[in-house]
């Protein structure tokens, strides 16, 4: 399921545990860069990040670096196709 379908049904999905707890900063279901990503797809680029990592990487900053990361692929995927449209 996408995660911007999840809709704050907390703990009712598959990454409860990169969110914090319901109503709090962090819900992953009402960041507006993560509305079309899949949850699998969302642990799979988390579990990255961590093992990239040699410290504990918090849920915030992890987040918040999967955000980033989406914006930037969604610029690039964005310049593409305008690039092809012109010809």
């Amino acid at each position: 399921m996408k995660i911007g379908q999840l809709d704050m049904h907390c703990g009712n999905c598959n990454v409860i545990d990169y969110c914090a707890e319901p109503f709090d900063e962090l819900c992953l279901c009402t960041r507006a860069d993560l509305q079309d990503i899949e949850e699998d797809e969302y642990i799979k680029m988390a579990e990255e990040i961590q093992q990239g990592s040699k410290r504990y990487v918090s849920n915030k900053k992890m987040a918040d670096r999967i955000c980033r990361n989406v914006r930037k692929k969604k610029e690039v995927d964005e310049r593409r196709f305008k690039s092809e449209s012109n010809y």
